[in-house]
């Protein structure tokens, strides 16, 4: 699940797109119900807000201007995907060539 950009930085961002986040979203509580609609039905869900506010720490993830991710947050994205990709496959890899054993 991708973080809006006001839970990421809370205090950055102008009026509006708080009021966005907290129609839409309904701050965090509304982001942790809708990643719990998916994980009840058996469907994995990667939850990035932990790891985007801690990388924020460190670098800009979105545009202060509006609500798309600068390249950081592309970049941070990329590499989570990847390694869970990888990672999954890896796991899927042995374990296949256990039941092969």
């Amino acid at each position: 699940m991708v973080p809006f950009t006001t839970q990421v930085y809370p205090d950055r961002h102008i009026e509006k797109f708080k009021k966005i986040a907290a129609k839409d979203w309904g701050g965090d509580g509304g982001y942790a119900l809708t990643s719990e609609i998916p994980r009840a039905a058996g469907v994995a869900v990667t939850d990035l807000l932990p790891i985007a506010r801690e990388a924020a720490k460190a670098q800009d993830l979105y545009f202060s201007e509006d609500t798309h991710w600068r390249p950081a947050g592309h970049r941070l994205v990329a590499e989570v995907l990847h390694d869970l990709i990888v990672n999954e496959y890896r796991a899927e890899k042995i374990s296949r060539a256990k039941e092969l054993t």
